[in-house]
């Protein structure tokens, strides 16, 4: 789903190739005298380590597909406040960096001030030139708690926000209930985001041309069925799983975006 693969069938035969010798010459091993084995070994090993290095030229050059982030300049989001969930590590921290070092004021919202803390201390000793403490604000949310986003967005009241990414996920392997009585994953995962958003639009905290990005992932394919309207917290017809369930958040995911574009035609929605 994330590259073109007839573009890229030589290089991928090409690895996938050195794969199987790797693996042929593994299974040899078993059959061969010492000799043999003596002779093998070697070539096996570093088969091994080429098809290593080919297959994450695979992943960073064919998948992922970029080096480093676009950039427009240091000034070319000065004055846009950015609010991110999640944003304490991974795609939430990186993407907190990329847009604080072309100007914006960003505000990490994370369920522990602790962990965000630790990131903006990491990103000010890693972008001191580009990024000032100014920049980077830590406001404590819990995805899973109804009222811990209320209160966040109390000591945001004043606030004007032109862009909002719905980053923060979950992953649970055993079913969990929130304080709120609901199915934590769902929760945290998409109705905490869904709450999140539907209280800035009511409270007119979005400007009027305000982006709204979330997250979701390519496991929502695993939603054969589509969503589960009729049990989405898996309590009566639908037995729990990680993958099961994780799915039917992203899909959520991905109707809300859908639904809030077409409801609010204005917004810059993904």
């Amino acid at each position: 789903h994330e590259t073109t693969w007839s573009a890229k069938v030589p290089s991928l035969l090409v690895r996938t190739s050195c794969l199987v010798v790797a693996l042929a010459c593994s299974i040899g091993l078993y059959q061969a005298d010492k000799a043999t084995i003596a002779r093998v070994v070697p070539l096996a090993a570093l088969l091994a380590m080429v098809s290593v290095v080919l297959c994450r030229w695979t992943r960073v050059n064919d998948v992922v597909g970029v080096s480093e982030a676009p950039f427009f300049g240091s000034q070319h989001l000065k004055q846009k406040n950015v609010l991110i969930t999640g944003a304490n590590s991974g795609i939430g921290k990186e993407t907190a960096i990329q847009l604080a070092s072309m100007g914006a004021t960003v505000y990490l919202l994370c369920r522990s001030t602790a962990r965000a803390q630790e990131a903006v201390d990491d990103i000010l000793k890693e972008h001191s030139a580009t990024i000032t403490p100014s920049q980077l604000h830590v406001v404590q949310v819990d995805l899973g708690d109804f009222a811990s986003i209320r209160q966040a967005l109390d000591t945001l009241k004043q606030l004007q926000v032109h862009v909002l990414i719905n980053n923060a996920g979950l992953m649970m392997g055993t079913k969990t209930i929130s304080k709120d009585g609901l199915e934590l994953m769902m929760q945290a995962n998409h109705l905490g985001h869904f709450l999140l958003t539907r209280l800035l639009l009511e409270r007119n905290q979005l400007t009027k041309d305000a982006r709204i990005l979330n997250l979701t992932s390519s496991t929502y394919h695993l939603a054969q069925k589509g969503f589960d309207f009729a049990d989405m917290m898996c309590e009566t017809t639908r037995n729990y799983t990680l993958f099961g369930q994780y799915a039917q958040t992203k899909l959520a995911n991905i109707l809300f975006t859908k639904e809030l574009a077409r409801r609010y035609p204005n917004l810059l929605v993904y």
